[in-house]
């Protein structure tokens, strides 16, 4: 419902009402927005209730756990479908959800993350816009992924990596999505933020003079099987 980009307006409430009408059981994913966008997801801040949903490892502060939820009309028939989950005598992960869950309920978490990842958001335009780096950020504001448009021959590939090299250099440690967590401070964005404004004046640089290559020493980072460097 709410993953690489916010859901057009009244565009979940016609899926719910479709459903409806065609008799169709309808699931949301909120593995990504639950405890991020908001504690209940995107069905949540939308107020549309599907009829089964998926949430992962949020509700357990980053520890292996899932679930799947839903009313006992369908429920009771999970026994049928083959449903048997891998960790299911595992209970480390159950103590810790039960410990993030009450943070989450007794503290703003899912605020906290809005917010960082505006600031975020809106220091990275208004960085890539002055360095002349043409750059998408896709995502809900709590999970945006940088995505670089080719620039003078340079694909997309090649941009990201010598992004991602250059904030390892900084202390950054950053796999292709920013994730804000809950003690993550202003401090932190500034910082952040003051190592992403030199990277894109630098990539500007290496683009012009045509060194761009020579200046990534990490293997080339992908976001998907099969992305080309060309």
């Amino acid at each position: 419902p709410a993953s690489l980009a916010y859901p057009p307006e009244n565009y979940l409430q016609s899926i719910r009402h479709w459903a409806d009408e065609e008799g169709i059981v309808l699931i949301f994913d909120e593995i990504m927005s639950a405890f991020r966008l908001a504690n209940g997801g995107a069905q949540e801040i939308y107020q549309v209730q599907p009829d089964l949903v998926t949430v992962g490892k949020g509700m357990a502060n980053g520890l292996p756990l899932a679930a799947l939820a839903g009313p006992d009309r369908l429920m009771h028939k999970a026994h049928a479908i083959g449903y048997g989950p891998t960790f299911q005598g595992e209970i480390y992960a159950l103590a810790a959800a039960n410990a993030a869950l009450e943070i989450y309920r007794s503290e703003p978490v899912c605020r906290h993350l809005n917010e960082m990842g505006r600031r975020l958001q809106d220091g990275i335009r208004s960085a890539a816009v002055s360095a002349g780096i043409p750059l998408h950020l896709e995502g809900i504001a709590p999970r945006l992924v940088p995505r670089f448009q080719s620039l003078a021959g340079y694909a997309e590939p090649l941009l990201r990596t010598f992004f991602i090299q250059e904030l390892l250099h900084g202390g950054i440690l950053f796999g292709g999505t920013f994730l804000p967590s809950y003690t993550h401070t202003d401090a932190d964005i500034r910082y952040t933020l003051g190592c992403i404004q030199p990277i894109f004046k630098a990539m500007r640089d290496a683009i012009q003079s045509e060194t761009l290559p020579e200046r990534i020493s990490i293997p080339l980072h992908t976001l998907y099987l099969g992305e080309r460097n060309d």
